[in-house]
């Protein structure tokens, strides 16, 4: 099992969702064997605090 740390999403939705698919792209994150792990803010700055809030 790898854990794969997050930080700083900032509402950034779009590159959320292209960082999560390039993760799982590279062969080496497997979502039902690996640990994601975020930290800091979700929201604040971004567009789409919302969504990523929804997302994760």
């Amino acid at each position: 099992m790898r854990t794969v740390v997050v930080g700083d999403v900032h509402g950034c939705y779009e590159q959320l969702k292209a960082l999560i698919s390039e993760l799982e792209k590279d062969g080496n994150y497997t979502p039902d064997a690996d640990r994601l792990i975020f930290l800091g803010d979700y929201i604040d700055r971004g567009p789409d605090s919302r969504k990523c809030v929804g997302y994760l």
